[in-house]
This record gives C-alpha cells, structure tokens and sequence, in this order.
C-alpha cells in the first residue's frame, strides 16, 4: 500500500469548545497523534456501531492500533507503545 496524504489544520492557539460533540458512532478519523497515525472513535465502522475495541481488538498490534480494509493505520485506543 502507498501512504495516505492527509491534511489538518491545526490552530496554534486551541482553545477549549463550548459545547461537547456525541463521537460513539462516528466512522474515521477524530484526531491524530503526534506521529501522524489517526485516532478513530469508539465504533467499529459498521451501521450496528459496535465496540471497536470489543470486536476489533484482536486485529490490534502491540501498539493498538490496526489497518482498515483499505490499509488505512489508525489507533481506537491511547497508543500503548508511546505511552511511557
């Protein structure tokens, strides 16, 4: 697989919202990590929302995180390999 070219802006200054956003069903990426990898919510990509962490765990490295169908890396869970 190629690398995926992706692009965020990112504010120098954030700030904290005013309002909270329901992430449980959202398909893709929320955030990114510094290295670059996406973080994915909770769900597991499917219409059901099912847990990702429950169903697609055992898909996951030693650093939590897994590729999609298409190859796309991304973590559902703090990255335990850069977490100190």
């Amino acid at each position: 697989t190629t690398p995926a070219a992706h692009q965020y802006e990112i504010p120098a200054y954030p700030v904290i919202a005013d309002s909270s956003t329901n992430i449980e069903c959202d398909n893709g990426a929320l955030a990114v990590a510094l290295n670059g990898v996406m973080i994915f919510g909770p769900g597991d990509g499917t219409p059901a929302c099912n847990d990702a962490v429950y169903y697609e765990g055992p898909t996951f490295d030693l650093c939590s995180g897994h590729a999609t169908p298409d190859g796309e890396y991304h973590y559902h869970l703090p990255p335990t390999c850069l977490i100190s």
